[in-house]
């Protein structure tokens, strides 16, 4: 009998292999799915708007209901699938996700600031891209991590192609994906909402979408901030398991 399908999306300028440390120490029954998102890696980029992209990860996917867990941009895109394609997703588990900006000028606002950080990456290159969005204050508790599981997240954005990259910020940005606010009260799969503790930016903003939504829970993980993935991986093992493991 084939393992039920574990569809996994990456963050911003991350790489299928985010996922390998949680995989490792994760007991969940299902066959790992862990593609490039577009615009990353040898991914295409892909014509239309952040819908498009939604609709192009469902093609990919198996005719079999999927569990999908998705990180940052990788969450969005996640929530995405199950607003669009519901019946192709069993349960979904989103990692500091953000469903979107409902107002006109924080959108705007957004949108340059996406497109300002696009023009940097096409003009100063990915060294230079990677040294400053690694200093936003997003990111400031992963300053305490080994230095090998730094090296391995600088070594895997350095790989991408700054075109694509650049591309990808522009249409997968928070600026340009439709609000999914509005969705939520009718969200169907049972959503685990995981934020690190250190996070409150997006604890703050999973615990709106878990009052709005029955679907949604939230669940924090001690000692990380946004990329739980990242800062602790045995951690975001024991929640896959908790949340999407099959007996």
């Amino acid at each position: 009998m084939t393992a039920k399908p574990l569809l996994m999306l990456h963050g911003f300028a991350g790489s299928p292999r985010s996922w390998d440390a949680v995989l490792a120490d994760a007991q969940l029954g299902r066959r790992p799915v862990t593609p490039h998102l577009p615009g990353h890696g040898d991914a295409p980029t892909i014509a239309g708007g952040f819908d498009a992209v939604v609709d192009h990860l469902a093609a990919a996917l198996d005719p079999e209901p999927h569990g999908v867990v998705g990180y940052s941009l990788g969450a969005r895109l996640a929530l995405g699938l199950a607003v669009r394609h519901p019946r192709r997703v069993e349960r979904l588990l989103l990692v500091g996700v953000n469903p979107g900006l409902d107002d006109e000028a924080e959108r705007q606002a957004r949108r340059a600031w996406d497109d300002a950080w696009a023009t940097r990456i096409e003009a100063e290159g990915m060294v230079a891209f990677e040294q400053a969005w690694s200093a936003l204050p997003l990111f400031a508790t992963q300053a305490a991590l080994p230095a090998d599981r730094l090296e391995a997240q600088r070594a895997a954005r350095l790989a991408h192609d700054p075109r694509r990259l650049a591309w990808a910020m522009r249409t997968l940005g928070l600026g340009r994906m439709p609000s999914r606010w509005s969705a939520l009260p009718d969200l169907s799969p049972p959503t685990a909402l995981v934020v690190g503790s250190l996070d409150d930016r997006y604890r703050d903003i999973a615990l709106t979408m878990q009052a709005r939504s029955r679907a949604c829970h939230l669940v924090v993980v001690e000692g990380a901030g946004h990329n739980v993935p990242l800062e602790t991986p045995g951690a975001m093992a024991r929640v896959l398991e908790t949340e999407l493991s099959v007996t």
